[in-house]
């Protein structure tokens, strides 16, 4: 759960930096600012930026072992649950609803980062959208500086080296639907 209100925290933070840059291209369509404001604007834009990326890595770089002992450990709990189903006589349903209630957190967890990355191009696609041709060589040298610092994509760490997003749990299901099909014929063949 801690998880989940970190990248809502981050997310809230990337859309109120949009909503700066989109108010300030307002402003400048109206040509209200002078270019030592285009300039103080830019420089706020990359320290709010700044601001959120210091927070990413310390709420998702830092502390993904957590996230990745959780995964795992949940895994091999799926895992056990499905080698229960089909290779014992026990009853399924404790098993199939621990499983299915893993499978769901999972897809909880990349949802939720797909929503953070989607949230990220969104930030990234209205920073470039900004009319920098109407401004003086001296603004637009600022703008290409700041520029460099939105082109990179903060993705969060689920696994060690994976990435959360809808890829990592369709992967996650084709691991879960393969191994249930092995033990099911494994299953079928011992009977």
């Amino acid at each position: 759960m801690c998880f989940i209100f970190s990248v809502f925290h981050a997310q809230t933070n990337v859309l109120q930096l949009v909503d700066k840059i989109k108010k300030f291209d307002e402003e400048m369509s109206k040509r209200t600012l002078t270019g030592e404001s285009v300039i103080e604007n830019l420089k706020i834009f990359s320290q709010h930026y700044l601001n959120i990326k210091c927070f990413h890595y310390d709420a998702f770089e830092t502390s993904h072992l957590y996230s990745t002992i959780y995964c795992v450990a949940g895994l091999l709990l799926g895992l056990s649950s499905l080698v229960a189903m089909f290779t014992y006589n026990a009853p399924k349903g404790p098993a199939l609803m621990l499983l299915s209630n893993y499978i769901w957190i999972i897809y909880t967890l990349s949802e939720v980062s797909q929503g953070y990355q989607k949230t990220q191009e969104h930030l990234s696609n209205v920073f470039y959208e900004l009319k920098w041709y109407l401004w003086d060589v001296e603004c637009q040298k600022c703008y290409l500086l700041v520029m460099g610092q939105f082109s990179k994509e903060l993705k969060i760490p689920i696994i060690f080296v994976c990435y959360g997003g809808l890829e990592i749990f369709k992967k996650f299901i084709r691991l879960i639907y393969t191994v249930a099909n092995c033990l099911l014929t494994v299953g079928r063949k011992s009977h």
